[in-house]
């Protein structure tokens, strides 16, 4: 029986490299970057750069790809190509729990050896403690042997608005959804001057017209705005998978944000890798707050001060008229 086992040996070799068996020598898989984007913690996007080495200069006629073990693939216009660049959306994850792409190059005489990645996640936590907005980030299941994170805390009222953090007033959002100024349309609907008062009675100061009541009115609304808090970042501790951001207490007011986390770097792999994901979280602020509130209207609201000098004024007339009066009578008699 001994004397088989180097027969069996070279018999097993011969059928590797027979055509059809799989080349594990001279051609290898690598893949060269990664991005991967997340939103509330949902996969939507993988973008991949894989490229065969060969040493025999051989080109593949297709890649393939199987996706989440299963669902194996071509990919379109891959013929000779050593590098590819696809990119998957989150409807071409079938599977449920870890994703995962598997690469495969069909070349002469056989298949390179696959080479199989786990999608990587980015999860956010949050937490308030000790005064401060704490924000972790944790990466899995790679790990990162230099790189940088970035978080960033955007007000999820300001959609579209390249300014970071910006709280707009609660008014005014829940009546302009897109975050548009709602300035005109409050000047030229007088209806709209005090939705707390069905006769339109509005509360105005003493020597306040309607104009400057409704100017008024719309610059405590732009002003009650919370100045946006600077991104967090930081370099990623070697080896580590996970981040911590503080922010103080005082810079962020309560509300809805969108908070976007990011991560870049080179794995221990040496893969490039770039995650990110954006999460709409509930933030509890501080109670303390250096913003101008809008004047309250209505019932329970503070009566305004209307005390004038005008009667006064208008008795002194009147007796200053009768004494005149009352000296002319005298002169003439």
């Amino acid at each position: 029986m001994k004397r088989f086992i180097p027969l069996l040996s070279i018999l097993t070799l011969f059928l590797l490299i027979l055509p059809g068996g799989r080349i594990n020598a001279a051609e290898s898989i690598q893949v060269t970057s990664l991005t991967v984007k997340y939103e509330n913690d949902q996969l939507k996007e993988v973008s991949v750069k894989a490229k065969l080495e060969s040493q025999t200069n051989k080109k593949p006629s297709k890649w393939k790809v199987k996706i989440d073990g299963a669902n194996e693939q071509d990919i379109h216009g891959s013929k000779d190509a050593t590098e590819i660049s696809p990119t998957f959306t989150n409807t071409d994850f079938t599977g449920t729990g870890e994703h995962s792409l598997e690469f495969t190059a069909v070349i002469e005489g056989g298949e390179a050896p696959s080479k199989k990645i786990v999608i990587p996640t980015l999860n956010i936590d949050y937490q308030k403690a000790d005064q401060k907005h704490r924000f972790t980030g944790t990466f899995q299941p790679i790990k990162i042997t230099s790189g940088n994170w970035e978080l960033t805390v955007k007000s999820s009222s300001q959609q579209g608005n390249t300014t970071s953090g910006t709280e707009t007033n609660a008014n005014q959002a829940s009546s302009d959804p897109q975050g548009l100024d709602n300035t005109a349309g409050t000047e030229n609907n007088p209806s709209a001057n005090n939705t707390n008062d069905p006769n339109n009675n509005t509360n105005l100061n003493s020597g306040e017209t309607n104009g400057d009541h409704n100017n008024n009115q719309n610059n405590n609304t732009l002003n009650n705005t919370t100045t946006p808090p600077s991104p967090k970042t930081d370099a990623v501790s070697s080896g580590s998978n996970s981040f911590t951001a503080d922010f103080a207490e005082n810079e962020i007011a309560s509300g809805t944000y969108d908070i976007e986390a990011k991560v870049t770097g080179t794995t221990d792999e040496s893969m490039q890798i770039e995650l990110s994901n954006k999460k709409n979280m509930q933030i509890t602020g501080s109670t303390t707050t250096t913003t101008t509130d809008s004047p309250k209207t209505g019932d329970g609201a503070k009566l305004p001060n209307t005390a004038t000098s005008y009667p006064n004024g208008v008795i002194i007339g009147v007796l200053l008229l009768a004494l005149g009066l009352l000296f002319i009578k005298f002169r003439r008699a």
